[in-house]
């Protein structure tokens, strides 16, 4: 839910003022163009499919993505070669 929260920030913050409309209808239309096409996709495959088998499916995929996402070497090396932090270090805010 905070994505599209983001990208909206985004584009108001880094577009200029006199194309923030057209900005703002282009990023609703990539965020919400998809969203209604997974509705209708869903619709027309619920109305075919049983719904324990498209649950089944569904977690086969995620747990085959996290899978590939968790065994690939980069992964790996960004885990293991990211620092730790001091505990109790705070960041300091410019004035």
């Amino acid at each position: 839910m905070w994505l599209p929260v983001a990208v909206m920030t985004a584009a108001q913050r880094y577009s200029p003022l006199a194309l923030q409309g057209r900005v703002n209808a282009a990023v609703l239309m990539a965020i919400t163009g998809p969203q209604t096409i997974s509705i209708a996709a869903g619709a027309v495959l619920i109305s075919l499919v049983d719904y324990r088998v498209l649950l089944i499916v569904m977690a086969v995929l995620t747990g085959g993505c996290a899978l590939a996402l968790l065994t690939r070497p980069s992964a790996r090396r960004t885990i293991a070669a990211r620092p730790v932090r001091a505990a109790g270090r705070t960041s300091r805010l410019p004035r």
